[in-house]
């Protein structure tokens, strides 16, 4: 499947999509509703249940990254009737509570980055033993696919921002 100039790939099933990715072309958007053992920042443990949305991009050359991707998370989410903010470095928030994090890893070949890969795991699956800790987003139940084409739309669109434009817009 296509969405702009993105490949956008599903899965049943993975331990980690962005471990997953690595092995794919950059443009491409690797989803499932189902990672068995995803990782935050310095390997920790992101916890996800069955049917929350689990995706990584692969990217070749691009900028500010740190900030398209948290402003298109947080303008996508709006189209579905949540207010989020950002909790720098990888999380949005909502009421106080985390709702998505995002694991931003790079590529090396000689010490030059060569890719960038972004992974984003969204809680939709309330988690009970967590409640006050995290925030399901049961809206996008069963409309992932609408929530990454709103994505990838914000951050084509974003992309050409500048990094004053884009500070701003946050």
């Amino acid at each position: 499947m296509k969405i702009n100039n993105w490949n956008i790939k599903k899965i049943n099933s993975t331990n980690s999509t962005n471990k997953t990715i690595k092995k794919m072309n950059p443009l491409t958007v690797l989803y499932t509703l189902d990672q068995k053992k995803g990782y935050g920042k310095n390997e920790s443990t992101w916890i996800s249940k069955k049917g929350d949305l689990c995706f990584s991009i692969k990217f070749s050359k691009i900028n500010n990254l740190d900030l398209l991707i948290p402003l298109s998370l947080i303008y996508s989410i709006k189209d579905f009737g949540y207010s989020g903010l950002v909790k720098w470095p990888n999380d949005i928030i909502i009421d106080n509570r985390k709702c998505m994090g995002i694991l931003f890893e790079k590529e090396y070949i000689k010490n030059t980055c060569i890719n960038e890969i972004v992974g984003i795991g969204i809680n939709i699956i309330e988690k009970k033993s967590i409640i006050n800790y995290s925030y399901s987003l049961q809206r996008l139940k069963n409309k992932e696919w609408l929530f990454l084409k709103s994505f990838l739309n914000y951050l084509d669109k974003l992309s050409f921002l500048s990094r004053e434009e884009l500070i701003n817009e946050i």
